[in-house]
């Protein structure tokens, strides 16, 4: 089972609508008003652990969670907000959100949570869309600060960690890597009706299809997953074939590139993977709470990791790792 790598940004599905990111961001001081915790949770390849944000020290800390060894660690823990951790595939370098003074920037580190540098910067709020397979490019998300007096719309862009100062290229209103990392699938500013493609340089593009968000590209096969309205449809690149699959936000491949993760737009609806020739459909029971965040899928495809925010246990959440094939759940924290 394979999945093309896709992570999503910041949290709660308005992330995944053009200018809907925050302008002016304080998540903890939201948290600790009686609001949900920002955090979406992530898997690893294997199934081998999980990283998410808890408020256990006071502020939002980066932990590790080992599941073969029903341990956790804590990488990052400082007095501001940092969520929504990712690794690279390799696991060799991490990046996650660090809300600082209204501001929210991206970070790096090893995975032993050593070595934390800053990647960006600027009076922005910046979110943390995807990273590539060897962690040395990131697609983010990112809208003016209140701070910067420019129009607030939010971008994505491509940066380029091994380049020096972090270099970044605007992509236009959304944005997504190929299956090989060496090229972007993007929706640009001046024709947010259609899908386009370009080297990383983005220099040159080429219109690909019609639609307004390109949720995520397989890597076993010429496919991407787009949004036309409220709709997800699966476009074949190889023969032009479109097909419409279900009202939702297309999350990402899973299995083997045969189903996608669908999240209803109705708040309630359980998370399901849908046959992508069947429409067929597995049901994620444990999603049907309305206070779900989005979910991350481990770059194998087999498994999801999800935080469930309205439940009586936890303010913060519990976090949750579901395995695709069966749609069993495993709790992960609190423990």
């Amino acid at each position: 089972m394979k999945y093309a790598y896709i992570v999503l940004v910041n949290v709660i599905s308005l992330t995944l609508v053009p200018g809907c990111v925050p302008t002016q961001q304080d998540s903890w001081k939201a948290y600790k008003g009686g609001g949900s915790y920002s955090d979406i949770p992530f898997v690893s390849d294997g199934k081998c652990y999980v990283l998410f944000s808890s408020p256990n020290s006071g502020r939002g800390d980066i932990v590790r969670y080992d599941i073969g060894m029903a341990k956790s660690t804590t990488l990052v823990s400082t007095e501001w907000f940092d969520a929504n951790a990712i690794a690279a595939k390799d696991g060799r370098a991490i990046y996650f959100e660090r809300e600082k003074e209204g501001l929210t920037h991206i970070y790096g580190m090893r995975a032993d949570g050593t070595h934390q540098r800053q990647v960006s910067s600027g009076a922005v709020n910046d979110s943390l869309q995807e990273v590539s397979d060897d962690g040395s490019k990131l697609i983010i998300r990112r809208s003016p600060s209140t701070q910067s007096g420019l129009e607030r719309v939010t971008y994505a862009y491509l940066i380029d960690v091994a380049e020096r100062g972090n270099a970044s290229v605007k992509c236009g209103t959304s944005a997504m890597l190929s299956s090989d990392n060496r090229s972007v699938f993007f929706t640009p500013a001046d024709d947010s009706k259609h899908i386009y493609s370009s080297d990383l340089s983005l220099r040159t593009r080429k219109k690909v299809t019609a639609g307004t968000y390109c949720y995520s590209v397989s890597r076993r096969n010429p496919w991407i997953a787009i949004a036309r309205g409220k709709q997800a449809w699966l476009i074949d690149l190889a023969t032009g074939d479109e097909k419409c699959l279900a009202e939702g936000h297309a999350i990402g491949f899973v299995g083997d590139d045969d189903h996608l993760l669908i999240m209803p737009h109705i708040p309630g609806k359980p998370i399901y993977a849908l046959d992508s020739k069947t429409l067929s459909q597995i049901e994620f029971k444990i999603t049907e709470n309305a206070g779900c965040s989005l979910p991350r899928i481990s770059s194998d495809g087999k498994c999801i990791a999800v935080r469930l925010n309205n439940n009586k246990q936890s303010r913060a959440g519990n976090v949750y790792v579901i395995d695709v094939a069966d749609g069993k759940d495993m709790k992960i924290w609190p423990e």
